[in-house]
């Protein structure tokens, strides 16, 4: 994946410019790394093929524990059924979800998740679909999280952006 990247869980790989998980089921998670963001959006352009799994991008995550699973942060994630849903991973509390009408199995989309404050909002082809307040979670990484997909190749991410508006950085003091 290069320098900028860690494989958190499963294992990811390139194929005709998109990454991808490399082996079916499992979760696989990516994160970028050297930034912690406090306020900003995170966008991918994802394809989900086949009838189980989901897709999606988590920001503020934190605190990787068993397997690479983040501790802390949220996750946006699209289902093969066109669902949308924004969870805080710490305890899985589902702060909100819809459908996405006209939703095509396989076909590309471009998922954000911003973060401002309190406020968490999901868009996904240029259109807010869901916004939501939690105040657990204040900063962490970003990343892209693709969970039980049916094949290697059934989940797909072509393009990934990060805006920050606000990043934690530390520099260290000497002498």
């Amino acid at each position: 994946m290069g320098p900028a990247w860690t494989e958190r869980a499963g294992d990811w790989g390139r194929q005709n410019g998109a990454l991808l998980p490399l082996t079916p089921g499992g979760e696989h998670l990516l994160t970028f790394n050297g930034w912690r963001l406090r306020d900003g959006r995170a966008e991918a352009r994802l394809r989900l093929e086949g009838s189980t799994g989901t897709l999606g991008l988590g920001i503020r995550l934190g605190g990787y524990g068993e397997a690479g699973r983040p501790t802390r942060g949220y996750l946006a994630e699209v289902s093969p059924e066109g669902a949308v849903q924004l969870w805080r991973v710490s305890d899985w509390t589902l702060l909100g979800q819809t459908a996405l009408p006209g939703f095509t199995p396989g076909a590309w989309l471009t998922l954000e998740v911003e973060a401002v404050g309190t406020t968490m909002t999901v868009t996904v082809g240029g259109q807010p679909v869901l916004q939501a307040q939690d105040d657990t979670f204040a900063e962490g990484e970003v990343g892209i999280w693709s969970y039980e997909p049916p094949a290697p190749t059934a989940h797909a991410v072509d393009a990934f952006s990060f805006f920050p508006r606000q990043v934690a950085v530390e520099f260290p003091l000497t002498p």
